[in-house]
C-alpha cells in the first residue's frame, strides 16, 4: 500500500479567507465605481428653451414615454411664462 502526503501550506487556512474577502470586496468596489460612472453620464441633457424641450421629449418618447410627456408639460409651462 502507497501513501502519499499533501504538501501542506505553512500558512493558516483564515488568511486565504482574509485575501478572497479583500478580492471579492474590491471588485465590488470597483463595480459601484463603474455604476456611479455610468448613472453620471446617463442624465438627459437640459434644454434651454420650449422648443428644445420638444425636441427632447420626441427623442424620448420610445424608451421613456412619462419623462417624454413631463417635458412637453414643462415646455407648456414655459411657452405660457414667456407670453
Amino acid at each position: 500500500m502507497n501513501t502519499t502526503t499533501l504538501p501542506t501550506s505553512n500558512r493558516p487556512a483564515w488568511l486565504g479567507a482574509v485575501a478572497l474577502g479583500q478580492e471579492v470586496a474590491r471588485r465590488a468596489a470597483a463595480l459601484l465605481r463603474r455604476s456611479g460612472d455610468w448613472l453620471l453620464t446617463a442624465q438627459p441633457e437640459q434644454a434651454r428653451s420650449a422648443r428644445e424641450l420638444l425636441a427632447l421629449a420626441e427623442r424620448y418618447e420610445a424608451t421613456m414615454p412619462g419623462f417624454a410627456a413631463d417635458l412637453r408639460a414643462a415646455a407648456m409651462s414655459d411657452r405660457r411664462a414667456q407670453t
